[in-house]
């Protein structure tokens, strides 16, 4: 990594030999894992080396080797974790879905004022009415936005009309539906991230689709979710207790508590705050099973 932070100009070399020189090595890094990604995603811009799923990876694998060395307990990012649906209330809006998984950011990406509740998600509204409210597809708030982009010439994805819409995107939701009310919950790798052909989550660039839903973690360990809302809203629906899903960003507040338990060799070092989390999700393998 260093020797990708030193090549270019001059002055760059001479700033990062500075930093090193009367900062140390750690802060050096840190100053690389916010300066990598961008130069990385500026040349691949540029020269169109990589896009759409070998960017995600990129970013991704790039990132965790630098947190390896910064954090003692870094997540492995493509490692999904198991959380309860019934405990995910919000949206988290800042956190991009396409700079790859397991980012640690810090800010107020996780204040009240950047989250949105669920509920007020179209999907999550037409789903309800459909699946509770047994309502036909055309009369729930989900149809009538898409319609009324169709009405305005702006389209949906691949997408054509409004009935390609209804007898292939909306049948294929049925049909998940039903597959997961009879067959239990499966996560998305077992089930083959099967999806219309047609659909846009088959495209290379939207390789995210192809992960296990995703959400970030807020600096108090809360779950706010980013991407998978049909799933999410259907197993809330069914009441399914655990499913996968793929962590894209962790609080930096977050990360320093994981680390936090990670250093320590007997939860009573902890204090009360630190060992209210030991159930956490996101603390399975860090936190010994004789702890809880």
């Amino acid at each position: 990594m260093f020797i990708i932070m030193t090549q270019g100009k001059s002055s760059l070399k001479h700033k990062a030999l500075n930093k090193w020189r009367s900062e140390g090595f750690i802060p050096l890094l840190q100053s690389a894992k916010w300066y990598i990604p961008y130069k990385v995603h500026k040349k691949a811009r540029k020269s169109r080396i990589f896009v759409g799923e070998r960017q995600f990876e990129i970013y991704t694998n790039a990132r965790y080797r630098i947190q390896k060395i910064i954090y003692s307990a870094p997540a492995d990012p493509w490692r999904p974790i198991d959380i309860d649906p019934s405990d995910v209330q919000y949206e988290a809006k800042p956190c991009k879905k396409q700079w790859g998984l397991g980012r640690i950011k810090g800010g107020d990406w996780d204040a009240p004022e950047n989250l949105r509740p669920l509920e007020e998600r179209r999907i999550v509204k037409g789903l309800r009415q459909r699946y509770i409210d047994d309502l036909d597809w055309s009369d729930t708030v989900y149809v009538q936005e898409i319609k009324r982009k169709f009405d305005i010439g702006k389209g949906q994805g691949n997408y054509q009309t409004l009935n390609e819409w209804l007898e292939v995107r909306c049948a294929f939701v049925d049909d998940l539906y039903e597959s997961i009310k009879t067959g239990g919950y499966r996560p998305n790798f077992a089930a083959e991230h099967v999806s219309p052909d047609i659909d846009q989550r088959n495209d290379p660039r939207y390789s995210h689709h192809r992960l296990e839903p995703l959400v970030v973690i807020g600096r108090d360990g809360e779950i706010y979710w980013r991407d998978g809302f049909h799933r999410l809203t259907i197993a809330q629906i069914l009441g399914i207790n655990s499913i996968p899903v793929n962590v894209i960003a962790r609080h930096q507040s977050w990360q320093e508590i994981r680390d936090e338990i990670d250093a320590a060799q007997d939860p009573s070092e902890l204090n009360s705050e630190i060992q209210r989390y030991l159930s956490h999700p996101d603390l399975t393998g860090i936190v010994p099973e004789s702890w809880l």
